[in-house]
C-alpha cells in the first residue's frame, strides 16, 4: 500500500483547517467571558441590564411617587436605596426590638384597618370629590407651611406658599379647587414642616423609633411632628371648625385622616412589595427622604 508524504498538500489543509478552527473558537469564548467595567461577564451584564427587576431608580420613582406628591421636588439623581450611599449612612437604631414589635403591629393596622378604610371611602366618594376633600385640606394647612419656610429663612418659598394659600381660598372656593398649581412659580413649594425647621436649625435626629399607628420617626421628627400640631392649631382655619363642637371636630378630624390615607397605604405597599427585610428598607428610605428634604 502506498503511504502519503507527511508534508501532502491535502493532509497539510486539514490540519491547518483545523488548528484556525481552534483558535477561532477561542477567541470567541474569551470574547464571551471578558469582564463587563463592573466586574461581570459582557453576558451577565447584558442580561441585567435588559431585565433590572431591582433597578434603584425604580425603586427611587415608586417611593417618591408614593409617599408624597411635594418629596418629588427633590433632586431625582438622588438614589434613596443607592448601595453607596447606603454604606454612608449611619442610623442609631438600639430600639431594634421594640421597633420591630411596633412595626409588626402597625402592618396589622394598615392591612386590616387602614387598607378597608381606604377602599369604602373610595368606594362612596367620587374620585372628583376626594380631590376636593385633599385639597381642601392641604390648603387649611398652608399658614403652618409658611411659618416653617419663615423659620427657615425661606422668604422665597414662604411668599408662593402665601400667595397661593390666597389664590386657592378666593379663586378655589376655600381650597377645593386648587389653581394655584396651574401657574408657574417662583420656586417650587415644597411643604415645609417643623421637623425640618428643626433640622435647619441644627438639631439631631437622635434614634430611629417606630411609634404605634404613626409609623416611622426619631426623636427629633417625633418633636417636630407635636411641634406641627401646633402650628397647624394655631394657624389653620379648621381650629374654628374643631372648636364649634365636639363632634364637629372629631369628624373633621377623620376625614382629614381619611382624605390624605390613600398616599400612606401606596407607600406602604412600595415597601413590602420590593424589599426582603420591608422593617430595614422603610427605617432605610424614610431616614434618607427626611435628611433630603433638610437638605434642599
Amino acid at each position: 500500500m502506498r503511504q502519503r508524504h507527511p508534508l501532502n498538500p491535502t493532509l497539510a489543509g486539514k490540519r491547518l483547517y483545523i488548528l484556525l478552527l481552534f483558535c477561532l473558537c477561542s477567541f470567541a469564548a474569551g470574547c464571551a467571558a471578558e469582564p463587563a467595567p463592573d466586574g461581570t461577564t459582557a453576558q451577565a451584564a447584558g442580561k441585567a441590564e435588559a431585565d433590572d427587576y431591582f433597578g434603584d431608580d425604580d425603586a427611587d420613582d415608586k417611593l417618591t411617587k408614593a409617599i408624597d406628591p411635594d418629596v418629588l421636588a427633590l433632586d431625582e439623581e438622588d438614589d434613596y436605596f443607592d448601595d453607596d450611599d447606603a454604606a454612608q449612612v449611619l442610623i442609631p437604631d438600639p430600639l431594634e426590638p421594640w421597633n420591630r414589635f411596633w412595626h409588626g403591629f402597625n402592618d396589622g393596622v394598615m392591612e386590616y384597618l387602614a387598607r378597608p378604610v381606604v377602599t369604602g371611602y373610595e368606594f362612596i366618594t367620587p374620585a372628583f370629590v376626594r380631590k376636593g376633600i385633599l385639597n381642601f385640606f392641604t390648603n387649611m394647612k398652608a399658614p403652618g407651611r409658611v411659618i416653617n419656610c419663615l423659620l427657615q429663612g425661606k422668604g422665597l418659598e414662604a411668599g408662593v406658599e402665601f400667595s397661593s394659600f390666597v389664590l386657592n381660598t378666593v379663586g378655589g372656593v376655600g381650597g377645593i379647587f386648587d389653581i394655584a398649581s396651574g401657574h408657574k412659580t417662583i420656586v417650587p413649594a415644597t411643604g415645609e414642616d417643623f421637623g425640618q425647621t428643626l433640622g435647619k436649625w441644627g438639631f439631631g435626629e437622635g434614634v430611629y423609633i417606630v411609634w404605634p399607628f404613626f409609623g416611622p420617626s426619631n426623636v427629633r421628627e417625633s418633636i417636630g411632628r407635636i411641634g406641627q400640631i401646633g402650628i397647624n392649631f394655631g394657624t389653620s382655619g379648621l381650629t374654628y371648625i374643631d372648636s364649634a363642637t365636639w363632634l364637629m371636630g372629631a369628624g373633621v378630624s377623620a376625614l382629614d385622616i381619611v382624605s390624605d390615607l390613600r398616599g400612606t397605604v401606596d407607600a406602604y405597599d412600595t415597601f413590602q412589595n420590593m424589599a426582603i427585610d420591608p422593617y430595614s428598607a422603610m427605617r432605610d428610605g424614610y431616614t434618607k427622604i427626611r435628611r433630603a428634604a433638610i437638605a434642599r
